[in-house]
């Protein structure tokens, strides 16, 4: 059963959710792909694309993540780079009980993939 303080939180964390959603609805991800497949294609790209997920993706493909989104490469073990809390530990731990989303859209090609990540906690 939630708390009265988990309860208290469910409409800001719905209120985020359905502004990521919105943000994504009418958003062109296809350059992803392309970064996607060039950060698998040489790692110095990808180091770099790690330390500035935002600046490499405008520099090599012109892309900008919607609005309160930023980015990730996520490997084929699902370990996110730049890390952020790993999405299985926020699954299996629930955090002290605190009340999550996350919405996020993956692009691929093979292995891995890039994830613009909107709500992550």
């Amino acid at each position: 059963m939630l708390s009265q303080a988990q309860l208290q939180e469910v409409p800001n964390v719905f209120a985020q959710a359905r502004a990521s959603l919105q943000a994504i609805a009418g958003h062109d991800f296809s350059p992803c792909f392309e970064l996607d497949a060039r950060c698998k294609a040489d790692k110095n790209l990808l180091a770099e694309f790690i330390k500035d997920p935002e600046g490499i993706a405008k520099r090599e493909v012109g892309y900008t993540p919607p609005a309160g989104f930023h980015m990730h490469f996520v490997d084929k073990d699902n370990n996110y780079f730049p890390s952020e809390g790993d999405p299985i530990k926020q699954l299996t731990s629930g955090e002290h009980g605190k009340i999550w989303t996350r919405i996020e859209v993956r692009t691929a090609a093979g292995p891995g993939c890039l994830v613009n990540c909107g709500w992550c906690s």
